[in-house]
């Protein structure tokens, strides 16, 4: 997936990119028809981006003032705008970015293939049948050799006509798109709430009977105690540990949710037709439900302090990228899913391909009984004429 704080920095403006300082208002629509337009017809491939809040310079210089968020849209305005004004249909997604604080509107054209693209109908000033085409940063009418070329690379590419089988990757507890759910175990942070619990009950006792002695029987350690352990932690203290425990543990929660709790999930498609899908890109939706916790990471098991026990250079050795830290699946929120993209080249037929390299990790909360949920596929390749769109229904079952 391309990374948008990259086309922020470092990009400079070219037929697949392009800068706007501000937001478009509804009285310079047709300024984004016109945008839209010239990147749809543009003749290289692939997703076009339009950033808007980022001030850029024939000198490729660029100030990152950002936009206000409430200045911009829903995505559904600007798709109907262009829907309705431009043949045939273009996908344009609208979304805020975040970086360094500040908001950017970003644009993008997902993989228009169905050149050429025009106006069909009147809109303002603009005719209906305008057309154009962006070379570099430049925009200009469509000119007669532009359409030979285009139609050219149209009747060279022999259209993709078979189907594909999409299913979820079988595991140890997953068979037929049917996830068997584990229930949630004890982690870190409930062992040590309970600890300290025993232990301020202890003090308390203490407190009300100096002559009580209670043994508190011996627990496991899992972790490193702190320099201070909490047996010798003053009442006060222990209660204030007890209202951040969630917080103190947190990486070993999160540890030993990925390493021995999450389900890892991916995607496998096969090619059922009798040649390749070019060039293949996926895109998957899925939804925001609450039994529902999507691991952003890997995370890895926390390291004490450097000591004479554990020196640094062990530490780093620890904390290194390994693969599957580099090509863990990224995702982005929106409004009402979690949305991911793969980009996994040839889909090569009767071969079965997954879509991520590494298994997307997923912690399932609170599910108690059979439910069912949809993950949304659009699937995009340079010999489809059409995108494909399918959908995936998952069920979720409890551990019995």
């Amino acid at each position: 997936m391309i990374s948008i704080d990259d086309l922020i920095l470092y990009e400079n403006e070219n037929s697949a990119l392009d800068f706007k300082k501000t937001v478009y208002q509804k009285e310079n629509f047709h300024e984004l028809l016109l945008d839209v337009l010239a990147f749809a017809n543009a003749h290289n491939e692939g997703d076009k981006y339009i950033i808007l809040g980022v001030k850029h310079t024939n000198t490729n210089e660029r100030e990152l003032v950002g936009i206000n968020a409430t200045d911009l849209s829903d995505q559904s305005t600007y798709q109907q705008l262009v829907n309705s004004n431009i043949e045939p249909d273009i996908n344009l997604e609208c979304f805020l970015h975040s970086y360094d604080n500040k908001q950017y509107g970003v644009f993008r054209l997902v993989n228009p293939s169905d050149k050429p693209y025009i106006l069909k109908k009147d809109y303002g000033k603009l005719k209906k049948g305008t057309a154009l085409i962006r070379k570099g940063t430049l925009k200009m009418p469509l000119s007669r050799a532009d359409l030979d070329k285009i139609y050219t690379t149209k009747n060279s590419i022999e259209s993709f006509d078979g189907t594909i089988q999409i299913e979820l990757s079988k595991t140890e507890f997953i068979n037929n798109n049917q996830i068997v759910v584990q229930p949630l175990p004890e982690l870190p942070s409930d062992r040590a709430r309970a600890k300290i619990e025993r232990i301020i009950a202890v003090k308390r006792k203490e407190v009300n009977n100096e002559t009580a002695r209670i043994v508190i029987p011996p627990i496991p350690k899992f972790i490193f105690d702190s320099p201070t352990p909490y047996e010798n932690r003053t009442l006060n203290t222990l209660e204030e540990n007890l209202k951040s425990v969630r917080e103190t543990y947190f990486d070993d929660d999160m540890f030993e949710l990925s390493s021995k709790h999450s389900q890892k999930i991916n995607i496998n498609l096969l090619n059922k037709g009798n040649q390749y899908l070019e060039d293949c890109t996926v895109q998957l939706f899925f939804p925001k439900l609450e039994e529902l916790c999507f691991l952003d990471k890997i995370y890895k098991e926390p390291q004490p302090e450097p000591s004479v026990i554990t020196p640094s250079y062990l530490s780093v050795v620890a904390n290194s990228a390994s693969y599957d830290d580099i090509h863990y699946p990224d995702f982005s929120e929106r409004e009402d899913c979690y949305f991911f993209e793969s980009n996994i080249g040839d889909l090569k037929h009767n071969l079965p391909t997954e879509v991520f390299a590494v298994p997307l990790r997923l912690v399932f909360l609170g599910v108690y009984a059979s439910k069912e949920f949809t993950i949304k596929i659009k699937i995009f390749g340079k010999n489809l004429v059409e995108s494909i769109e399918d959908e995936l229904k998952v069920t979720l079952l409890q551990s019995t």
